[in-house]
């Protein structure tokens, strides 16, 4: 067995899971992200957490992202619009 398969099976067979939270490889988070980027779920931590990888899709919500960037800018998609067609204007 190659030194990456042990050190997997030892992630796998949770031999770095700790009763105490700052001991435990999870941190408290309740998963533990190993060196060979694999997430294992802690069983004394994990209540129920969702993995680490679904929390974040692979296209992001543009909408959402549009009403995001117009709260942060405070601005309304009417007023980027118009600011678009005053550009246009201008060069004409």
């Amino acid at each position: 067995m190659s030194e990456l398969q042990q050190y997997y099976e030892a992630c796998k067979a949770n031999q770095w899971v700790r009763k105490d939270e700052t001991e435990c490889g999870c941190k408290g988070s309740g998963w533990f992200l190993s060196q060979v980027d694999t997430f294992h779920s802690c069983p004394l931590h994990n209540t129920g957490q969702p993995h680490p990888e679904e929390l974040y899709s692979e296209e992001p919500d543009w909408e959402v992202e549009r009403e995001i960037e117009r709260r942060f800018k405070g601005t309304d998609d009417n007023e980027d619009e118009q600011s678009v067609n005053d550009d246009m204007n201008a060069g004409a």
